[in-house]
């Protein structure tokens, strides 16, 4: 059970995480579907490594996972819902690579008007002030201002 950093108080009864570790998963020694536990019925089943009549004995061997073949079977046999899918995730990546372009324009200006004002400093010979904008936000802030950067 997970706890806090600081406190050390319990963060939740009722739900916990785990983390599958599928490549792990795929280079170990595979054993018998009937032999495996359910943790890794599951593994096998995110893995997808089997061949039809492997994938075949592992949905018989638990009804959850019989139902997520299932699933994907109808979703898979859906055009218009795996299109929607296809788009959903596109947008996700144009969304992640604009924002991704959106901050580094953000840190090149930041830089160039952080460069700016070190240069506009040291023409006036204001040393005190340059190591001053390196630890005083508000100071950096007003001397933006002040300059018109």
């Amino acid at each position: 059970m997970g706890r806090g950093v600081e406190t050390h108080d319990r963060l939740n009864n009722d739900m916990e995480l785990h983390f599958l570790e599928l490549p792990k998963f795929v280079k170990g020694v595979q054993k018998p579907i009937r032999e495996m536990t359910k943790m890794e019925r599951w593994m096998a089943y995110f893995a997808n490594r089997m061949n039809q009549s492997e994938k075949e004995e592992l949905a018989m061997s638990e009804a959850a996972i019989n139902n997520a073949y299932d699933a994907t079977s109808i979703f898979l046999q859906d055009k218009a819902e795996r299109l929607k899918y296809i788009n959903r995730e596109m947008a996700i990546m144009d969304y992640r690579s604009g924002m991704m372009s959106a901050e580094e324009r953000g840190e090149k200006r930041a830089d160039e008007r952080y460069s700016r004002l070190i240069q506009i400093l040291m023409s006036q010979k204001r040393m005190d002030d340059i190591g001053r904008i390196a630890a005083d936000a508000a100071y950096r802030k007003k001397l933006y201002q002040e300059f018109h950067l």
